[in-house]
């Protein structure tokens, strides 16, 4: 987790409100923000990731909340299925990251 956190640009975690294809390759999420741990983010944040899990994209679903690990730019940030981005269900990296704040 440690490890992550010094990588990634924001950590938070929030419901997807709304995914969008942005190219045959690429989808669009929106979050509404519940908690942040690292860097400044807005009530709602827009990420980006790969389409197909093949793809190392992450594979979000509206409607359920989620802790991500982004990277990027702030207007800019992406995530994939190779970060700790998880489903806010699995409370371990939570209360880790709790600690480090």
């Amino acid at each position: 987790v440690t490890d992550s956190f010094n990588n990634s640009t924001t950590i938070f975690s929030g419901e997807v409100t709304e995914i969008i294809a942005k190219d045959e390759w690429t989808v669009i999420v929106k979050i509404k923000v519940a908690k942040s741990w690292k860097g400044k983010v807005a009530k709602e944040v827009v990420i980006s990731t790969a389409k197909e899990s093949s793809l190392c994209g992450y594979s979000f679903e509206i409607g359920k909340k989620y802790l991500v690990y982004a990277d990027g730019a702030i207007k800019n940030l992406s995530t994939s299925n190779c970060s700790r981005t998880t489903a806010e269900s699995d409370k371990t990296d939570i209360k880790y990251l709790d600690k480090l704040k």
